[in-house]
């Protein structure tokens, strides 16, 4: 599965700040302040920051054990879920998921996945 809007999902836990594009259309009162000294202030991830990564695991992570999940120890990007009518094990590589199981857990797990996340 390919997690097509991970980035986005979560929200930053430091502040982190950005210049502003020329091209970006600014309000007249800011218009006259000269474009070097004009910043934003991110409230949400933005793909390609170092940051952002390690916040959507997190996020993910505790969607995934929340969820009935086990953290592997020793793969701590890998997670398994163990029931009566089979097992899914889900690898976790950035925003790329690796589905691995049985056709009925695969099916409930990507159903609950597609509900939290695009």
């Amino acid at each position: 599965m390919d997690m097509v809007t991970a980035y986005p999902y979560e929200n930053l836990d430091t502040k982190i700040y950005m210049k502003i594009l020329k091209r970006l259309k600014l309000t007249d009162s800011d218009s006259s302040k000269p474009w070097n000294t004009l910043l934003i202030r991110l409230r949400r991830s933005l793909y390609g920051l170092k940051q952002f990564t390690l916040m959507w695991c997190n996020c993910l992570s505790e969607y995934l054990i929340n969820q009935g999940y086990e953290n592997n120890k020793l793969y701590p990007c890998m997670f398994i879920k163990k029931s009566h009518s089979g097992f899914v094990i889900i690898a976790v590589y950035v925003d790329e998921l690796n589905l691995i199981g049985t056709l009925e857990e695969l099916e409930k797990t990507a159903l609950h996945l597609k509900s939290e996340f695009e």
